[in-house]
């Protein structure tokens, strides 16, 4: 059993003596000394300081059995898109409740700077921002192209993983999700996060098809909060930016259907063609 999101900050809040390699590990803290994280469904990050480098340290709290060779894969092939990442084995010392220690495998590797794309959404429609959502939009397209062209796919991309650097450039994180040719079947069974998938995807989805449903989404999305940041207020759902995957599929999204309707009656064959999600 993997150790918990608690013992993973205990660890980190005293390091000394408990990393193998990363020796002067200090941890991110809160206004009252705690130790800064964020937790995904299987993992906890955590932004650190070693050597005066900013870096990320990711520890799972689920198994992820197919995490080595994806992270092999990466190290061997590495892409402006992704961040350097590197599976360390056995290099943090945690204890549990009992006070039973023992070494677990960490992801280390460079602190990508920025803001994630959902936060940038939000600060933009909040301010009526069109030109600030328009410069998303065309720097989306530009990510899209050229994960297109790579020969990987992400496998969960949604807003949430995806970072604008200060120089407006894109970049992906969280990659555990990751398909790429030749990984061995099981090594990345993950599905992706449901505000952003096709409902109908599965295990036996073709691996370079994963991005495909996402990528339409989230353009069509930042297309039409560019034209209209007022539609973020009437979404109408918890979960995902504008549209529910599953409500469209079954047709009972009535903002989606709206939509839909009225690029059809401006006769907008683009955004007509990105609708039939």
């Amino acid at each position: 059993m993997l150790p918990t999101i608690e013992q993973y900050r205990d660890a980190l809040d005293a390091p000394h003596g408990l990393m193998r390699t990363l020796g002067g590990i200090e941890p991110q803290r809160d206004i009252y000394e705690q130790v800064v994280s964020v937790a995904g469904n299987k993992a906890v990050v955590f932004n650190v300081m070693h050597l005066g480098r900013r870096m990320l340290l990711k520890c799972w709290f689920k198994p992820n059995d197919g995490a080595r060779q994806i992270y092999d894969y990466l190290r061997e092939h590495p892409s402006p898109l992704l961040s350097q990442v590197d599976l360390l084995p056995e290099e943090l010392y945690v204890y549990d409740n009992n006070g039973n220690g023992r070494w677990v495998d960490v992801l280390a590797g460079e602190w990508t700077e920025g803001r994630t794309l959902y936060r940038e959404i939000a600060l933009a429609v909040r301010s009526n921002n069109h030109s600030a959502l328009l410069a998303l939009t065309h720097s989306f397209m530009q990510l899209a192209v050229e994960l297109d062209r790579a020969e990987w796919s992400h496998g969960d991309l949604k807003p949430e993983n995806i970072i604008v650097t200060p120089r407006g450039t894109m970049k992906l994180i969280d990659y555990d999700a990751l398909w790429f040719p030749g990984i061995v079947p099981g090594g990345s069974c993950e599905v992706g996060t449901p505000g952003y998938q096709h409902p109908l995807r599965d295990h036996l989805t073709p691996g370079k098809e994963r991005d495909h449903y996402p990528i339409a989404l989230i353009l069509t999305t930042l297309m039409l909060l560019a034209r209209d940041p007022s539609l973020y207020l009437r979404r109408g759902i918890d979960y995902g930016v504008l549209f529910d995957p599953e409500a469209i599929l079954e047709g009972r999204s009535p903002l989606y259907l709206q939509l839909f309707d009225l690029a059809r009656q401006q006769n907008d064959t683009p955004l007509c063609e990105l609708l039939r999600l």
